[in-house]
């Protein structure tokens, strides 16, 4: 008896000591986002963690946990002074199936450019990490009226509890990691604040709010609303949207306050993607549209050609190879298939709308980029334009005498990862026409050259500055020396 129950404390002690390993690499989802207050603006940083990705230590036979150590700060762009540390450990829930978990941490900041720099490692598994940089930006001016960060939520509670950091204006707000709203999430909420709105209304005790929801890279506009809005200095806005009819694809949930005059007073504008696959279907079957039926059937080979080609910059990772394989063949049904499949998914309603918009723009970026080798939307420009949109804020420079000419391009938010505060710089090394070169971005996915300085400054070693060849963060101030000042200021 004695040596059975010895022989059951040692596969108790077994089960507290063993983790189970993540089937993918550490997954995780930082935000930040920015308002203003009596006191001053503050952040707010929100931390998502993928339960799936993080390796699950059980403390019996069957309940485990997940910990992950984090490292966090933030940095002033212009001074490169550190506002704000911290480093912590962050643990999952003790349970019995895998479950994601959440962070929030608050912290007082003035009006200014940072970059927020995270580094999450799993808590029992060194090797397993995960890091990046959040780039933003505070201004919250004391004349005018602004509208706060504008955060999207799957849910929101009333909570009375006024201790606990998850609970915000009289409301427990849970955040969609991403900005993505699964099938079965029918409802979208979103909040954010309005500052200085009874600055601008000195005599009137309402104004009106506008809620639009566009589809991205189309003028199709699927909701739209006024609520009329009390006037206040501080107007804290929390709404509920019906997004059960919204077909799958990206979306722009555009805000704006507007005056009796239907002025626009301020505006703001977030993206998010919506996945409802059920609905998708119901329309399609509503549909007449089929592929013998479709536009693709009227296009010549040589349209075909053409349109392949332009839509290469918003084809899906996965579908690259494939689109490379049938621009070889050329073969007219593949090409055909191809078209008419990337459309449906992008507007099963109408493809064909949604297709004519996109050329529309596609052949003016092609005369935009226009380089003498290819299509103007096959060059670095190009691209990026088509993929992301027009920049916020386009700056060109072509008179530095250190440098070739170049082009810095300026992204407020970034559609389809909802980045914010993202440059992108092209340059031109051969000075021949047209032909700029993507050199550096701090956009997750695309290039990121952290020497693009030295690149772009090569022909001028002398004004390098930094600690060695391979290492140069800046160059000695000079007459029209100015692309890292762009770079950090926007």
């Amino acid at each position: 008896m004695q040596l059975s129950r010895y022989v059951l404390c040692v596969i108790a002690l077994g089960f507290i000591a063993f983790a189970v390993k993540p089937l993918y690499a550490l997954d995780a989802h930082v935000s930040v986002s920015s308002f203003d207050s009596p006191n001053g603006p503050y952040a707010e940083i929100h931390l998502f963690i993928n339960g799936n990705t993080v390796s699950r230590q059980y403390v019996d036979s069957i309940k485990a946990s997940s910990s992950v150590e984090v490292l966090i700060f933030v940095e002033n762009n212009q001074t490169n002074e550190v506002v704000y540390g911290d480093r912590f450990r962050l643990n999952g829930p003790i349970s019995e199936r895998v479950e994601d978990f959440y962070d929030l941490r608050r912290f007082a900041i003035v009006d200014g450019s940072y970059s927020l720099q995270y580094e999450i490692t799993d808590f029992n598994d060194e090797s397993n990490s995960f890091n990046g940089s959040v780039p933003f930006r505070v201004n919250f001016s004391q004349f005018g009226v602004n509208f706060s960060s504008v955060q999207l939520l799957l849910s929101a509670e009333r909570d009375k509890d006024t201790q606990s950091r998850f609970v915000k204006s009289g409301y427990r707000l849970e955040l969609a990691p991403l900005n993505y709203f699964p099938p079965g999430q029918d409802q979208m909420f979103f909040y954010t604040e309005l500052y200085g709105i009874e600055t601008h209304f000195d005599n009137e005790e309402h104004y009106a709010l506008g809620i639009d929801v566009v589809r991205r890279g189309t003028n199709q506009t699927v909701l739209s609303t006024f609520r009329r809005r009390n006037v206040s200095d501080r107007d804290i806005i929390l709404r509920a949207l019906d997004i059960s009819e919204i077909p799958s694809g990206e979306y722009a949930l555009i805000l704006k306050a507007v005056d009796r005059e239907q002025n626009i007073i301020a505006q703001r504008q977030t993206l998010f993607f919506r996945h409802n696959p059920i609905f998708d279907q119901e329309m399609m079957d509503d549909q007449l549209v089929t592929f013998e039926t479709s536009f693709v059937q009227e296009l010549e080979n040589d349209d075909l050609v053409y349109s392949l080609k332009a839509i290469s910059p918003v084809v899906e990772q996965a579908q690259v190879d494939r689109l490379n394989h049938i621009l070889r063949r050329a073969d007219r049904k593949e090409m055909q298939y191809f078209l008419f499949e990337k459309w449906c998914r992008i507007d099963p309603i109408n493809p064909e709308v949604s297709y004519e918009q996109y050329m529309e723009v596609a052949r003016a970026v092609d005369r935009m980029f226009y380089s003498g080798f290819g299509h103007g939307f096959e060059t670095d420009r190009g691209r990026i334009f088509l993929r992301y949109g027009r920049p916020n804020d386009m700056e060109n420079v072509q008179t530095e005498t250190d440098a070739p000419p170049y082009e810095i391009w300026t992204y407020d938010q970034l559609p389809g990862t909802g980045q914010t505060n993202v440059q992108f710089v092209f340059y031109n090394p051969s000075l021949a026409g047209n032909m700029y070169e993507l050199l550096h971005t701090n956009a997750r996915g695309e290039l990121n050259n952290p020497n693009w300085i030295r690149d772009l400054y090569r022909n001028a070693p002398a004004i390098h500055q930094g600690p060695t060849y391979h290492h140069i963060d800046g160059v000695k101030d000079g007459f029209n020396r100015r692309a890292v000042d762009i770079f950090r200021d926007n």
